[in-house]
């Protein structure tokens, strides 16, 4: 432990400050939830030394005896319970309550997370611990209307639901669709006018389902996605369905790791007949068009 106050240092009340709550969250981290220190300055008699005694009452060590919930109403409390790193016998240490509340915000269902204790000012051997909870709203809307000559008519909506059945899993549903009638090239306008109206509109549905926890680790997560999308360029058209499911482990603050698999099916269709090869050559300079031409013409599966 740093203590700005040292041996031989200048004296300064700032410092001596410093040195006792640090003193004294140490004590409290080994459990001693009332211990008191108190420094005692004494001067020399031509005030250009000054010895500091530091006078500690260690009291006794403070043990959880139960846990009480506040504020949790749609999450299933063993959920909130498993996420506590501070147990029945347990010594009080402030380190387990800060991650105790970190882990409950992680579920992502609440808005903020207190773990303190009860009546802290009667000093007792035994204390229950309060954990006060502020659930985030379960459910939300989103939705979006646009209009634009490069995209046409765009419309959309976004649904999610935050809590099923009290258990922190998430679930969103994303729906959009566009469709394209500002075509100024004749030849443009000739491909989609032989597009059928299921293939030129054009649309992108997803479903997500992500759970913050898996096997009961609270530091595993997993997700899975399914999608469908239906896209046009003036040169080809794709139909794309795919699912991914995705594993995230966290084992420290700094680090993730995460591993995925997918699945997809294609189905490329070039207008006007032209070659696959032709068209990777033509179209090279554009990233995102080089992107979208990786996969072969027709139906594929990846």
């Amino acid at each position: 432990m740093q203590l700005a106050a040292k041996l031989g240092a200048p004296f300064g009340y700032l410092g001596l400050e410093d040195a006792r709550i640090k003193m004294q969250e140490l004590y409290r981290e080994l459990g001693y939830l009332y211990a008191r220190v108190e420094p005692e300055p004494r001067f020399s008699a031509d005030r250009t030394r000054v010895e500091v005694t530091f006078r500690i009452v260690e009291r006794y060590p403070v043990r959880v005896s139960g846990v009480v919930f506040r504020g949790l109403m749609r999450t299933n409390e063993s959920l909130a319970r498993s996420r506590l790193q501070l147990h029945e016998g347990d010594l009080y240490r402030p380190s387990l309550a800060r991650r105790s509340e970190e882990l409950l915000l992680e579920l992502g269902v609440f808005s903020g997370a207190t773990i303190s204790v009860e009546d802290e000012d009667l000093p007792a051997r035994e204390k229950r611990i309060v954990v006060t909870l502020s659930e985030r709203r379960t459910q939300y809307l989103e939705t979006s209307l646009g209009i634009s000559t490069g995209q046409g008519i765009r419309a959309g909506f976004e649904y999610g639901y935050r809590n099923l059945f009290g258990s922190a899993i998430s679930t969103s549903l994303r729906v959009q669709f566009g469709y394209q009638f500002f075509l100024i090239d004749p030849v443009v306008q000739g491909h989609f006018d032989k597009l059928s109206l299921a293939d030129r509109l054009e649309r992108r549905v997803t479903l997500g389902i992500t759970a913050p926890y898996i096997w009961g680790l609270p530091n595993v997560r997993g997700s899975i996605e399914a999608s469908h999308i239906r896209h046009n360029e003036r040169q080809f058209g794709y139909d794309n369905n795919s699912a991914v499911l995705s594993l995230s482990w966290r084992p420290s603050r700094p680090l993730n790791i995460t591993i995925s698999g997918e699945i997809e099916n294609n189905n490329l269709n070039l207008f006007g007949g032209e070659a696959l090869a032709v068209l990777r050559e033509d179209t090279a300079s554009d990233p995102r068009l080089s992107r979208l031409l990786r996969i072969p013409s027709g139906e594929s599966t990846l």
